[in-house]
């Protein structure tokens, strides 16, 4: 049978309007969206396509977005004094053509993809500032909100798709940053640990100006440590980054070819890293260690995170919500049923 609109002992005290159950049960009947389900409280099928799809175990980062969903698929219209509203239930247009029954069978969601995108604008900035905290709790937004936005069609659908690799960068930047800041530099090891966070970073897919930032620090701290060979190879992949040759880095410019010609002449490193630049790596979100091209790897179903194999079956620590090493469907945000949008893949 359907959940009711209570959605068990997970959803929330209050019962939906008896009036807005039958509709919202041909939501979640002809939906395999988890928003369309929240939209109808039903919670409990809303979780449970999360975790098939998505592989989501941990749900207290949704559960306010579930109930946001529920209460804004709903209205009260008032009438005449001493006569209680009637409620009514607001549904979404359909994706192409005039109103049909069956449109009206998917219910509005408060949530779309113009919002991801300024809660991206919100990532870049806090990123750009060095408020790396700051830029993973609001990665963390996005990955709460990004499996509860219906996509109108395909091209709504790879834009979200493309939002979640995003999020997925940024989080495993800031999470090596803020573990890089956190060792110190007091012992050998530490100095090792740090260089190498510092060099991991430079690796993650970032915009172009926050590439720049990350090169910029890699190379300076290969250079403190006397790392000449490391520095060399940071110092010439800035000075191959159109942004660098821009009038606003005129001084970072200079301060990389001057790098590179002292760091050639010396040609040696002082640490033995666990980095090599030319073999190609994931870094492992748990361990914040490259896993090299051919070592065995799993991943988060959801954010995609990498991980060695030893990680199967923990939460992932960049998404925070799914199984690692799960093999599931991935993100659904288009209609299975939706005209024209194949399986929502």
């Amino acid at each position: 049978g359907m959940p009711g609109a209570g959605g068990g002992a997970s959803g929330p005290a209050f019962i939906a309007p008896s009036a807005g159950v039958a509709r919202g049960l041909s939501w979640t009947g002809h939906s395999n969206l988890a928003c369309d389900h929240a939209a109808a409280g039903a919670f409990d099928s809303a979780a449970a396509l999360l975790h098939r799809q998505i592989g989501i175990v941990n749900f207290v980062p949704l559960r306010q977005h579930f109930l946001a969903i529920f209460e804004g698929a709903q209205t009260a219209v008032p009438t005449v004094g001493g006569v209680p509203p009637l409620s009514a239930l607001v549904t979404r247009d359909p994706v192409e053509g005039p109103p049909t029954p069956a449109s009206s069978s998917y219910p509005g969601v408060a949530y779309g993809v113009a919002g991801l995108v300024d809660v991206l604008a919100l990532v870049y900035k806090s990123f750009q500032s060095g408020k790396f905290s700051e830029a993973g709790k609001q990665t963390d937004t996005l990955f709460a909100l990004l499996p509860l936005v219906p996509a109108a069609n395909r091209a709504e659908a790879a834009e979200v798709k493309e939002l979640l690799g995003i999020a997925t960068e940024y989080k495993v930047a800031v999470t090596v940053e803020i573990a890089r800041k956190a060792t110190g530099a007091a012992t050998p090891e530490a100095a090792k640990r740090q260089l190498e966070l510092a060099a991991y970073l430079t690796h993650c897919n970032l915009q172009p100006r926050h590439l720049l930032l990350t090169l910029n620090l890699a190379m300076s701290l290969a250079y403190k440590l006397k790392n000449f060979i490391t520095a060399a190879g940071f110092a010439r992949r800035l000075l191959e980054l159109p942004d660098t040759s821009t009038a606003a880095n005129v001084k970072l410019a200079a301060k990389s070819r001057k790098v590179l010609q002292l760091s050639e002449a010396q040609a040696r490193n002082a640490i033995t890293l666990d980095y090599d630049e030319n073999n190609p790596f994931h870094v492992c979100s748990a361990s914040l260690t490259p896993i090299y091209r051919g070592s065995p790897a799993i991943r988060s179903p959801y954010s995609g995170a990498w991980y060695k194999p030893e990680y199967k079956g923990s939460v992932c620590c960049v998404d925070g919500m799914a199984t690692v090493g799960e093999e599931t469907l991935g993100l659904v945000s288009l209609n299975a049923s939706s005209r024209g949008s194949g399986n929502g893949r």
